[in-house]
Order: structure tokens, then C-alpha cells, then sequence
């Protein structure tokens, strides 16, 4: 027990750090302005109370907060009658019990308060307890940390949790982790007749037969070895008996980037070659976009929220470690990007959705600049309208592009962009963006590289508007967005899952549909390529890259630069 040389009274066991807190909040609220100032600055406000009378200091952010002015007596009741009402019995019994063990000498916890003019805000109590020679509470100080953003996000995040948990529930899809010596620690929804509970704690080898476990466990070492991502289609074993499945792998890093698993997820194949090829494409990678982003929900809970990512900017993430990987301030600072997701319904016009800052009227309603968009799910478009009235598209917009960025060619006037599908849509803090790319940090060059690409795409679509026949046009636009899919793992070489209509074909690349529907016949006939049930297979991707002269080096300017 440490003794309080003020008063006397003796304080409970906790962590040096808090101790060291206690200090720096004494001295603020006796008056160190500096220190008061310091601590305003990273959102951290300062309180004390005397148990005995009630009476309460506060710092002056927590004055205006619960409504107390400058010269007025602040109370723990009149404290507690700000507590939401949802949240104060809760409150009570969690202070209560802490103030009753004499051990306890620190406690945290989070609540909402009601302002004066309804709005809500959750705050995080982080109370130090000092008690008499009997052991009995007889004062607290602390600090209090406005997490209402942090709150807001992870409320987000297990709704969209609950939502890819519902959307896989009747699927033939698998998520699972293991850890480096290949244990499950995490499965959702196991085939032939597992369950969880039967799943956690083994590996392969221990589920199932040596011929089919060692082959399964080569490819998953494989992945912890190289650090990067497999697919195979392998053959597995369960009380029901043996299953076809598509397997995706991909290596779970912690938040400095170091490998510490397997991530990945699996598709059930029928048992002919024909309906695995048909339901491979259909369930596996017509579902990418599902699995890979429910696996990065589970990789935020798994960690218990200490690893930076989200639905958000996973795409991105993804997208920027093209360059290398990233490190653990790194992620951490693209997570701070993330301000909130919404959910954009198909063919609705995003710049509807942006959050306009306030123009020199201050009312919020125009003249002001758009907030950062980031496409964390599906697609958009945007196009300009020509004098006739016909549509031209100037480009497609995927998961982990960004919209309304100076670097990313944002919008100008008469240029629309629209949702082609449902779409995950993420506001960006616009400060936090313009500090990281005007920085010198590693991550300020992959978001260069990102921007890069951005331009060289416009330029080929240029070339393709200007030179290439329309066969090359086709081919090379679905060979550029098959390539863009795969860099943020939505795609693989043998095709994409593919929203665009014929009529969107012919407006990006200045032909008409009749002419979109003879070219893409033409490529069906010669065995380049399929499009069946919203689904792109290239069958014969080497014919398809010569007929377009295609060049997949424009999606990688850094290595051209450094050529």
C-alpha cells in the first residue's frame, strides 16, 4: 500500500502507470495549467471526489460536459442525474462493488452521458481509490477519456459481424484460424458433420487421416513460411465422410506485421469436375468479397480490438501493402482514417452521402469540400453526361479506392459518381489523410503509389478510347479490373465476380451495346473468355492478355520508377 502524504489515507494496489497518472492529475487540478492543457490536448479530462461530502473537483472540459458552471459547487449526484438512465444502475453496482473490497485500489469503467442539449457522448472512468487504515474508500481520482468514437465503431463493427454471421449461417462456407503449429483457435460454420467445440484446439493431422491431413498441412506451412496467400482445391475428411472443398489461405499477422497464424476460408465443391467448376465459381469466388471481409472482422474481435483494422480499410490495407508491409503505426494510422461506414444502397449517387464541412456560410449545405470517401465494399462509377444526352463513363471504382481525394483525381464539376452496387461506404478524416500523405513516412509513399496507379489508369483507358480495336478494348478493361480485384484479394486468375452490364461496357469504352454483345460473343467463340451468372472466367488468359496487348506493369508504377 502506498501512503497519500495529503491526507493519509492509504491507496489500493495498482499499476505504476496509474499511480503516475494520479500524480499528473493532482497537480492539474491544483492549478498546472500546462499540465491541464497537455491533457486536454489527447482527449483526457481530470476529476477528483471526496467519498465523505460529496463534493466533486472537476476539470473544465468535464464542467461544461455535465452541465456545472464555472462558480458552482459540483456533487456525485449531480454528476450521476447526467449518467444515461440506461446506464445508471449498471454504474452504480460496478463503483459500489469496487468501493466495498478493501483490495481493489483502481477501477474502470464506461458509460453515456446526456448533455444539455441531448446529444450523447460515452465516456471511460479510469478511478484510482484511496481508503483509510480500515480499508474503507474514502476518495477517488481519476481521469475521464471521451471514447464516443471508438464506441460508435465498434458498434458498427459487431453489427456488420452479426450481419456476415447471419449472411454465412445456411452456407457451404468456412472461416477458420489456426495458430503457427497449426491449431484451430477459430472456426465458424464446419462442414461434414464437425463441430466448433470438436474443431478448437486440434490440427488437421488430429481430425483426420495421415494421407489426407500431411498434403492440407504442406500448403498451410507453406503460407506461414512465405507470408503470402494460397488457394487449392483439396479433398478433407469429417464424421460424415470426405469433401471437396475451394481453400482459401492467407497469413494472419499481428499488429506489427508479423506472421502468427493462418486465416482462411472454404468452399464445399460438389463432386463432378463439372458442378466443382460450376459452384466453385458461383459460391467460392462470386463470395470473395463475403469471406475475406468477414475474416477481417474476426481478426479485430479475435485480438480484442487491438489490432487496427476494419471492414473500412481493409481493402485498403490490402491495396497499400503492394508496397510492403505495413508497420504497426502504420495500421494503426489507417485506422484512425475510419470516421464511420455506411450502408449505400445500389445506384444512388454518392456525392448525396459525403458529409459536405461548412462553407464560409457555415451551414454545412454546399460550397464546402467533400469528406474522403473510401469504397470498402462493392463498386461505383463515375461518368460525366455529354450535350446529347448520352453517358460517359470516366472510370470504375473498386474496393479500397478512394473518392474525393486531391491525390485521386477527385470529381469535378458535371462528373458524377453512383453505386453500380450495395455498397460499403467509409468517411475518411480529412486531417488525418492530409498528414499521412504530406508526411515522409513509408506509408505516405504507398499512398503516392496508390494515386500513381489511379492516373495510369486513365491513361489506358485513353489509349483504348483512341487505339485499340474494340476486341483489345473489352479485353483489356476486364483484364484491368480482374487484375485491380486481385490486388485487395476480391479476384484470382481464373475470373471475377462482375456487376457491369453491357450498356456500362459500351459508355466506358465509346461503343455501343450491340457492339459490346458481338465482342464479347466473339471471345466466348474463341475460348478467351466466359460470362455466365454475373461471373468472368478468363478460360485462356494468355490468349486474352495477346489479343489486348495487355501490360500489367501500369498497375505497378513503383516498379517502373525504380526500372
Amino acid at each position: 500500500m502506498a501512503t497519500d502524504a495529503a491526507g493519509g489515507d492509504r491507496m489500493g494496489e495498482i499499476e505504476p502507470a496509474s499511480a503516475m497518472t494520479v500524480d499528473v492529475v493532482s497537480r492539474a487540478l491544483a492549478g498546472d495549467e500546462l499540465l491541464e492543457t497537455g491533457l486536454a490536448a489527447v482527449g483526457v479530462s481530470g476529476w477528483e471526489a471526496d467519498l465523505a461530502s460529496g463534493k466533486v473537483s472537476l476539470s473544465p472540459w468535464l464542467r461544461q460536459l455535465f452541465g456545472i458552471s464555472d462558480g458552482g459547487a459540483a456533487t456525485i449526484p449531480s454528476i450521476r442525474a447526467r449518467y444515461h438512465p440506461d446506464d445508471r444502475e449498471r454504474v452504480s453496482a460496478a463503483t459500489s462493488a469496487a468501493f466495498s473490497d478493501p483490495g481493489r485500489g483502481a477501477f474502470r469503467e464506461r458509460f453515456r452521458v446526456v448533455r444539455g442539449d441531448g446529444s450523447i457522448v460515452w465516456l471511460e472512468a479510469r478511478v484510482a481509490i484511496f481508503r483509510d487504515r480500515d480499508g474503507a474508500a474514502r476518495r477517488t481520482i481519476g481521469v475521464m477519456l471521451d471514447v464516443t468514437k471508438q464506441m460508435a465503431r465498434e458498434q458498427t463493427l459487431e453489427a456488420d459481424c452479426d450481419r456476415f454471421a447471419a449472411a454465412l449461417a445456411d452456407s457451404v462456407i468456412t472461416l477458420f484460424q489456426q495458430d503457427l503449429q497449426l491449431h484451430y483457435t477459430w472456426c465458424h460454420n464446419p462442414r461434414l458433420g464437425y463441430a466448433s467445440s470438436v474443431v478448437l484446439g486440434r490440427t488437421d493431422a488430429e481430425l483426420m487421416e495421415a494421407s489426407l491431413a500431411a498434403p492440407l498441412e504442406r500448403l498451410k506451412r507453406t503460407v506461414l513460411e512465405t507470408g503470402r496467400a494460397m488457394r487449392r482445391e483439396v479433398t478433407t475428411m469429417g464424421p460424415r465422410g470426405r469433401g471437396t472443398f475451394d481453400l482459401h489461405l492467407e497469413p494472419l499477422r499481428d499488429s506489427r506485421g508479423a506472421v502468427i497464424g493462418i486465416t482462411g476460408a472454404s468452399v464445399e465443391l460438389s463432386v463432378s469436375p463439372e458442378g466443382r467448376r460450376s459452384r466453385a465459381a458461383r459460391a467460392s469466388l462470386e463470395s470473395r468479397e463475403l469471406l475475406l471481409d468477414g475474416l477481417a472482422f474476426h481478426e479485430v474481435f479475435a485480438a480484442e480490438r487491438t489490432v487496427a483494422a476494419s471492414l473500412g480499410t481493409t481493402a485498403l490495407r490490402r491495396k497499400l501493402e503492394i508496397m510492403g508491409p505495413l508497420s504497426a503505426a502504420a495500421v494503426e494510422r489507417l485506422a484512425r482514417l475510419d470516421t464511420r461506414h455506411r450502408l449505400v444502397p445500389a445506384k444512388t449517387t454518392l456525392q448525396d452521402h459525403a458529409t459536405p464541412s461548412a462553407g464560409e456560410g457555415g451551414d454545412g449545405e454546399g460550397g464546402g469540400d467533400m469528406v474522403p470517401l473510401l469504397i470498402a465494399n462493392g463498386w461505383a462509377v463515375s461518368y460525366t453526361m455529354v450535350p446529347e444526352g448520352g453517358r460517359q463513363i470516366l472510370g470504375f471504382h473498386l474496393p479500397g479506392d478512394l473518392l474525393g481525394w486531391p491525390a485521386a483525381s477527385p470529381p469535378s464539376a458535371g462528373t458524377f459518381v453512383t453505386t453500380l452496387t450495395e455498397c460499403m461506404i467509409s468517411d475518411l478524416d480529412a486531417a488525418v489523410l492530409e498528414a499521412i500523405t504530406q508526411s515522409t513516412e513509408p506509408l505516405a509513399a504507398a499512398f503516392r503509389w496508390s494515386s500513381a496507379m489511379s492516373e495510369a489508369i486513365v491513361r489506358q483507358h485513353l489509349v483504348s478510347l483512341g487505339r485499340r480495336t474494340a476486341l483489345a478494348r473489352v479485353a483489356h478493361l476486364l483484364l484491368e479490373i480482374g487484375d485491380r480485384l486481385r490486388l485487395v484479394g476480391r479476384a484470382d486468375e481464373a475470373g471475377f465476380r462482375c456487376p457491369l452490364t453491357q450498356i456500362d461496357i459500351a459508355d466506358a469504352l465509346g461503343l455501343t451495346s450491340v457492339h459490346v454483345s458481338r465482342t464479347l460473343k466473339q471471345l466466348r467463340e474463341m475460348g478467351c473468355l466466359g460470362w455466365r451468372d454475373g461471373f468472368v472466367s478468363f478460360n485462356d488468359r494468355d490468349r486474352l492478355i495477346e489479343i489486348a496487348g495487355y501490360d500489367a506493369s501500369f498497375l505497378a508504377p513503383q516498379q517502373r520508377a525504380a526500372e
